[in-house]
């Protein structure tokens, strides 16, 4: 073969090689509307989801602590009580039956065009979305999140409701389907769930035109398939990790498919290598013939001489080859470095998958956990109760004696000082106390009792001084008068020394009148004084008051928190596995009970949490039974299925099937275990 073909056969080799590397690793996997698009999606709540959704709100449940990344709140134009906000919202309007009580609206904004950092210009944009399709009197709660890595999601919760005319009357009543079905039918769909999704998606894109300006807007792609499309971020979160697994398989194929490339084209460069110094062989048999050779005629030493330039070209050419083999070494050094990243990143998206697999195995546990806490919270309220009213006993009697103290006839000498148990300011005299008085003046004395009775005790200072300067200034008055008359009668042997003494008792009247009026500002001030105790003195026992109606309050939810635990079929499960209450059992228990009920938006948060997680408990329960049977039915199919194939097994496949029939006796073996424990 010619050395100027054997050169471009090299040199195409190379180029081939740097396309295929060139080519990109990762196909793009975007939408053409990624960024662009918005979506708006509708999810029908029943009363236990009403309360999943307020205690996934305020971050009280394990999904939203295990989404959160900061601590920024929410964004809201209405609070986050949503039961409280959904019974103020429907008060006086006509409820039909139904499994759902309201509607939980995400919307999403397109990403490129809106700025996520502006959560008020996407909540405001929202609701008047919202007030488009449902009416000005339908949102009752929203919220903007933003401690989540999606920064464009507004959540909103409607109830729509509705001015219902019949023969006889008009009242307001709340629709669930009613302003959709209006919006298929102005869009031209049909009125049908997936018709009035897209209508609700066609709706949205208007907006995004028309009233927000976004002219680039696009709507999303419709679905490929009937049904329910809404994915959780766990489901995500997992379909991402899948694809990136699948993206990584397809990677490391690339990466060994050009490895063996790389492999390929050194090959060829080694044997390249090899013909040329055989051909450097053939040059120096060349040189050596034409030295021997001197005489040939000149023409023939030129053709020497080219001959030999042309040696020294091909031995460039040889040199060029290997540092491209070395090149080519390096790069397949740096896609093996790139292999060994993906296959840590494939291995790092493994153990997450793998935490979240023991996340939702630990949700049972967490479901056991805190019905063992609603026991014990039911529990410390009991024990909460009785020392709130030996506290209050306790109170009552200081209290006495400290009016007691007030009145100077019981000698208790009520006055500052150290306290022979406690730093409060006060002290009294114990001798002339009771039994019951001396215990309840050597026990703790809450702050503002303490607070009263120091006040009391300024009080009475300031009386004792101002009655002991009243006595001090009688005397003196009593003396002035005496040396005034002494002063007159001397006054009678000398008429001018009698105008003298006449002009300093006119004085003396004018003082003595002065410090009188200081006398009646100083008892003025005294009856202020205790005025002022009077009124706090009455405060306190309205605080008392209101902490007795919370002691109550709280003592009601506790007797029905004790019914729904007596009786557990209360909570019923419908067919698509939501918890609700069951209105004929609630009937049942008492009218106590459903006056209790009735008075839900003022629960205290203890007894809203605890009604939750009964509701969740019963809802996770009812999933882990209907699991736990699929489970035993796969395992008797199992079994059966071993029995059946058990003369046409091998070895190998003998010892496979024992192994799961150890797995299956171990699972029953769980299962009966954990059986005797709830009996």
């Amino acid at each position: 073969m010619p050395f100027f073909v054997e050169r471009q056969k090299r040199k195409s080799m190379f180029f081939l090689f740097y396309c295929v590397t060139s080519q990109p690793l990762e196909p793009s996997m975007k939408s053409n509307v990624a960024g662009l698009a918005g979506s708006a999606r509708i999810k029908h709540i029943t009363n236990a989801g009403l309360i999943a959704a307020e205690r996934h709100g305020k971050r009280q449940d394990e999904t939203g602590k295990a989404r959160a990344i900061n601590d920024t709140p929410p964004l809201t134009t209405t609070g986050q009580d949503l039961q409280h906000l959904y019974q103020k919202h429907i008060k006086g309007a006509f409820i039909p039956q139904g499994r759902s009580i309201a509607m939980h609206m995400l919307i999403q904004f397109p990403t490129s065009l809106v700025d996520g950092q502006d959560p008020a210009f996407m909540l405001h944009h929202a609701r008047e979305f919202g007030m488009t399709i449902f009416g000005q009197d339908a949102i009752f709660a929203d919220r903007v999140d933003r401690d989540e890595k999606s920064e464009h999601v507004v959540d909103l919760f409607i109830a729509p409701k509705y001015l219902k005319k019949t023969k006889h009357e008009e009242k307001i009543a709340v629709a669930m389907s009613r302003d959709l079905k209006a919006l298929a039918k102005r869009h031209n769909r049909p009125i049908t769930p997936s018709g009035m999704g897209r209508a609700l998606q066609d709706a949205l894109v208007e907006y995004l035109r028309d009233r927000m300006g976004l002219e680039e807007a696009q709507r999303g792609s419709p679905k490929q398939m009937a049904g329910s499309d809404w994915k959780s971020a766990e489901q995500l979160r997992d379909e991402e990790l899948d694809a990136k697994d699948q993206q990584l398989a397809t990677m490391k194929h690339e990466l060994e498919r050009r490895e063996a490339l790389i492999v390929d084209r050194e090959n060829q460069a080694q044997a390249t290598q090899n013909a040329a110094l055989l051909q450097l062989a053939e040059a120096d048999q060349l040189r050596a013939e034409l030295a021997s050779d001197r005489l040939e005629v000149d023409r023939q030493m030129e053709a020497a001489r080219q001959g030999a330039l042309a040696v020294e070209k091909r031995a460039r050419d040889v040199a060029a080859a290997m540092a491209a083999a070395d090149a080519a070494n390096a790069e397949a050094d740096r896609i093996l470095v790139q292999i060994q990243s993906a296959n840590l990143e494939a291995e790092m998206a493994r153990l997450l998958a793998k935490q979240d697999a023991d996340a939702t195995k630990e949700d049972r546990e967490a479901a056991e956990r805190d019905w063992v806490t609603a026991a014990a919270a039911k529990d410390a309220i009991i024990q909460q109760r009785q020392e709130i009213e030996l506290e209050q006993a306790l109170h009552l009697t200081q209290l006495e004696l400290l009016e007691r103290a007030a009145d100077e006839k019981n000698r208790l000498n009520l006055r500052a000082g150290q306290h022979p148990t406690q730093n409060v300011g006060f002290v009294m005299d114990q001798q002339h106390m009771t039994q019951a008085d001396t215990r309840a003046y050597l026990s703790p004395w809450p702050a503002w009792v303490a607070a009263f009775a120091r006040q009391l005790v300024s009080a009475l200072e300031t009386a004792r001084h101002l009655a002991a300067s009243l006595l001090d200034r009688e005397k003196a008055v009593l003396a002035r008068d005496i040396e005034l008359k002494a002063k007159m009668a001397e006054a009678d042997r000398n008429l001018e020394a009698q105008r003298k003494r006449a002009e300093e008792h006119t004085i003396a009247l004018a003082e003595l009148k002065n410090r009188t009026d200081a006398l009646k500002s100083a008892e003025a001030a005294v009856a202020s004084a205790s005025l002022t105790a009077i009124a706090k003195s009455a405060a306190a026992e309205g605080r008392m008051v209101l902490a007795k109606e919370d002691l109550q309050q709280s003592e009601r939810w506790a007797r029905a928190l004790v019914l729904i635990d007596e009786n557990p079929k209360i909570i019923v499960i419908g067919r698509d596995g939501n918890a609700t209450w069951d209105g004929t059992v609630a009937k049942k228990l008492g009218p106590d009970f459903a006056e209790t009920f009735a008075l839900a938006p003022q629960m205290p948060e203890w007894a809203k949490s605890a009604l939750g997680n009964r509701l969740t408990l019963a809802e996770r329960m009812h999933s882990a039974a209907a699991a736990e049977r699929k489970a035993s039915e796969i395992a008797s199919e199992l079994q059966a299925l071993m029995q059946r194939a058990g003369p046409l097994l091998n070895q190998p496949q003998r010892a496979l099937v024992d192994d799961a029939q150890q797995v299956m006796r171990r699972a029953n073996s769980l299962k009966a275990a954990r059986d005797d424990r709830e009996v």
